[in-house]
């Protein structure tokens, strides 16, 4: 069976200078990790996140249109609003939707700048709010911190969590692809046959 393919999917990116090129954190947690599977043979792509109702996450490509078809999405610090219906969305059509959480918003002191940037009265629309909404809704979550790691595990005990240093082992990541085999839906509806043809993702741990 094909490998999944995977989209790694941010706004990080140093608008203005041509080609665009993705940012510090943009680079080395959501580049350098895509660069790495593809040469490893995966489907693998990164850019600006696109969206249709019909097919879930996608990247962004001129015109407004997008390249869809990813089977799993690694989101890199999104806080928008509309992203929580996003994902809401994509899971229902069976997006596997995973956060990199090295970005820590919580119990931000008031002399940290992103406090202020980040906080709902101030910004409605891209805040810390919608950062957790989006990370509970998540199918898994990764950081390349030990401590945050250990933070969200005992925050979400029953969510699978990772910790990844900027890419990720081929020989750790085990993926098993269902359909008629171990349904989750109703097979006989359209909205069932897409959540059941669907790819698990599983990284083993390091010893």
């Amino acid at each position: 069976m094909p490998t999944p393919t995977i989209a790694f999917l941010t706004y990080d990116w140093s608008f203005g200078i041509k080609p665009l090129q993705p940012n510090g954190c943009g680079w080395y947690r959501a580049y350098l990790p895509m660069k790495q599977l593809k040469e490893h043979g995966w489907e693998s792509g990164i850019g600006i996140p696109g969206f249709s109702e019909e097919h879930a996450f996608g990247i962004l490509i001129p015109d407004q249109k997008a390249i869809h078809g990813w089977d799993i999405v690694v989101l890199k610090l999104i806080m928008l609003q509309r992203f929580v219906d996003h994902v809401t969305k994509a899971r229902e059509l069976g997006q596997k939707i995973v956060v990199d959480i090295d970005d820590h918003m919580e119990g931000l002191e008031e002399t940290n700048l992103a406090y202020k940037t980040t906080h709902p009265d101030s910004n409605p629309d891209n805040n810390r709010d919608h950062y957790v909404a989006i990370i509970e809704q998540a199918d898994a979550l990764i950081t390349s911190t030990p401590f945050l790691k250990d933070f969200y595990q005992k925050k979400y005990p029953d969510k699978p969590i990772f910790l990844v240093r900027n890419g990720i082992s081929r020989a750790r990541i085990a993926y098993k692809g269902y359909g008629k085999r171990n349904p989750i839906a109703d097979n006989n509806t359209e909205i069932g046959k897409q959540k059941n043809q669907r790819v698990e993702i599983k990284i083993t741990k390091i010893d």
